[in-house]
């Protein structure tokens, strides 16, 4: 367990100091340095992702230990993918292209409207006094 939390602990500053280098580089530079630091925080958090199922799924039941191991693979793939394949069209700058923004707008959760990059959204309204 100690060599775990060493891990977690060595690996998530590895994986702060990685990201806050490649921010600090300009979005339109390409160097071998950005490609090497993609690489790097891909690793260390497909590391830490495969850790945390690794080490947890001795507590819990078998089948709640696949699904440890399905959701440590399938993040791990989308980081592959978001940092090590996907690249930017020309006509996107390279700030805009991997940005979701999700606005909510209203009060509560059942009368709310979701807009998601400019198109709405509006889930089922349910008579509520906040909705009145």
């Amino acid at each position: 367990m100690v060599g775990f939390i060493v891990i977690v602990y060595f690996g998530y500053l590895g994986l702060m100091y990685c990201i806050n280098q490649l921010r600090a580089l300009p979005p339109t530079h390409t160097s071998p340095k950005k490609d090497f630091l993609k690489s790097i925080i891909w690793v260390l958090a497909t590391v830490l992702f495969f850790g945390f199922a690794l080490q947890f799924s001795t507590f819990v039941h078998p089948l709640v230990a696949v699904f440890m191991f399905a959701a440590a693979v399938s993040t791990s793939y989308f980081f592959f993918f978001l940092y090590l394949v996907h690249d930017c069209g020309p006509h996107q700058s390279a700030n805009s292209c991997c940005i979701f923004r999700i606005k909510m707008v209203g009060v509560s959760a059942p009368s709310s409207k979701v807009i998601i990059n400019g198109s709405k959204l509006i889930r089922d309204v349910v008579p509520a006094p906040e909705s009145v």
